[in-house]
């Protein structure tokens, strides 16, 4: 089923569609919260988002959304880098995980118990079918 990494002889297996997902997945986080945040912030949360409160002439509020969107860019980058050799790369396609199950818990914590725009629900959902995707292509270990 899987593509061997690296070593013939080594056990570790991952899915095929693993890598042209990491790609996507690297392209569509560039693109949709790198840049955005960090190029187009106000475009991005006020008129896709629907975040009335961002304002743009508060120096705290622009520096948020582009040090979220830098912060997604450099995510992007080691997506598309890991992308080439999933197993290799499998602790960092941990942390990629588990940064994406925080993150998933804080939108959901904001969504219920504070006012976030509602239109935030779309990046609950990108995101959880993201972690869901990753999981189900997560590589296989045959000794660990």
């Amino acid at each position: 089923m899987g593509m061997k990494a690296g070593n013939e002889n080594q056990e570790n297996e991952f899915h095929p569609f693993l890598p042209p997902y990491l790609k996507i997945l690297a392209l569509i986080l560039f693109f949709y919260w790198g840049l955005t945040h960090f190029i187009y912030p106000e475009w991005y949360l006020v008129t896709l988002m629907g975040i009335t409160e961002y304002d743009p002439s508060n120096t705290y509020d622009v520096w948020s959304a582009n040090l979220m969107g830098v912060l997604n860019i450099g995510f992007a980058i080691t997506i598309w880098r890991i992308s080439h050799d999933p197993v290799r790369f499998k602790p960092v396609l941990d942390m990629i995980l588990i940064v994406s199950i925080g993150t998933l818990a804080v939108f959901i914590f904001s969504l219920v118990r504070r006012d976030l725009s509602p239109r935030e629900w779309i990046n609950v959902g990108l995101i959880a079918g993201s972690v869901l995707i990753l999981l189900i292509l997560y590589p296989k270990s045959g000794k660990e």
